[in-house]
C-alpha cells in the first residue's frame, strides 16, 4: 500500500515537473515571438518614415520569424498580411489572412485584411462577404464607413469619409512605400 502511494506521488511530481517545463518553454517562445514582433514594428515604422523597401523587407523577415516561433501571434500575423499586400505578394497575404481569421474570427482587423486580400486577387464576391461580416461585428465608425463604401452602399457624408481616409498621414506613408515597392519591382 505504501509503495503504491509513493509511486502515485512520484507520478504526480513527474507530471507537475513536465507541465512546468512545458509552461516555461511556452512562455519563453511567446516572449521571443513578441520580441520579433516589436522588431518588425520598429523596422516597419522606419520603412514608412524613410520610404525604404529594404527596411520593409527586414520587417517582413522579423514578422515571419515571430510567427514561426509562435503561430498564434495575431499581431505579427496581421502586420505581415499588410506587408505582403504592399509587397505585392497577394497569395501569401490571402493565405495568412485566412489563418489569422481562423485564429480570431471576431477580429474586425483580421477580417478587414482578409477582405482586402480577396479584393487584391480580384475575388470580389469573397471580399463582399467579409465586408458584410465586418458590419455584423459592429466595428468602429471609421471601419463601418469603409465597409459600407466597399460594399457600394450609401454612406452619410461619403466624400468626407473618403477624404479623411486618404488624408490620414499613416495611409499617405503606406501609399508612398507601395509606390517605392512598385518602382523596385519594375527595375
Amino acid at each position: 500500500m505504501k509503495k503504491k502511494y509513493i509511486l502515485s506521488i512520484v507520478g504526480v511530481l513527474v507530471v507537475i515537473v513536465f507541465l512546468g517545463i512545458s509552461f516555461y518553454s511556452n512562455v519563453k517562445r511567446s516572449r521571443e515571438s513578441l520580441r520579433y514582433t516589436k522588431l518588425g514594428d520598429e523596422l516597419w515604422d522606419q520603412a514608412l518614415e524613410k520610404t525604404d523597401v529594404t527596411l520593409a523587407a527586414q520587417a517582413i523577415k522579423a514578422f515571419e520569424r515571430a510567427i514561426e516561433i509562435n503561430p498564434k501571434n495575431i499581431e505579427a500575423s496581421t502586420a505581415l498580411v499588410v506587408e505582403y499586400s504592399i509587397a505585392g505578394d497577394y497569395d501569401k497575404a490571402l493565405s495568412l489572412a485566412k489563418r489569422t481569421v481562423e485564429l480570431n474570427p471576431r477580429s474586425v482587423d483580421a477580417r478587414f485584411f482578409l477582405a482586402d486580400a480577396y479584393h487584391d486577387l480580384g475575388m470580389d464576391a469573397e471580399a463582399q462577404k467579409e465586408w458584410k461580416k465586418i458590419l455584423e461585428l459592429k466595428p468602429d465608425e471609421t471601419m463601418r464607413r469603409v465597409a459600407l463604401i466597399s460594399l457600394g452602399k450609401p454612406v452619410p457624408k461619403r466624400k468626407e469619409a473618403l477624404k479623411s481616409i486618404y488624408q490620414d498621414p499613416e495611409i499617405l506613408k503606406i501609399m508612398a512605400l507601395v509606390r517605392a515597392q512598385k518602382a523596385v519591382q519594375k527595375e
